[in-house]
């Protein structure tokens, strides 16, 4: 929802919305915006690759638990 309100409200063709999606039976997805460098979520602004990273690192701990 943050990630369409964004795009609404930022009308600018570099800026995309990705959708990282786990496979099935798996929980934990997460929708952010970006132009490939800078990320937008609901954290706040970071680099897409800092996202990522700690997404992932949150992902993978909770499917440990």
């Amino acid at each position: 929802m943050l990630a369409g309100v964004f795009l609404e409200d930022t009308p600018r063709d570099e800026i995309y919305a990705e959708w990282i999606v786990p496979d099935d039976g798996f929980a934990g997805d997460h929708m952010f915006v970006t132009d490939g460098q800078i990320a937008f979520d609901f954290h706040g602004y970071c680099n897409r690759d800092a996202l990522l990273v700690r997404y992932w690192k949150r992902y993978r701990s909770r499917q440990l638990e």
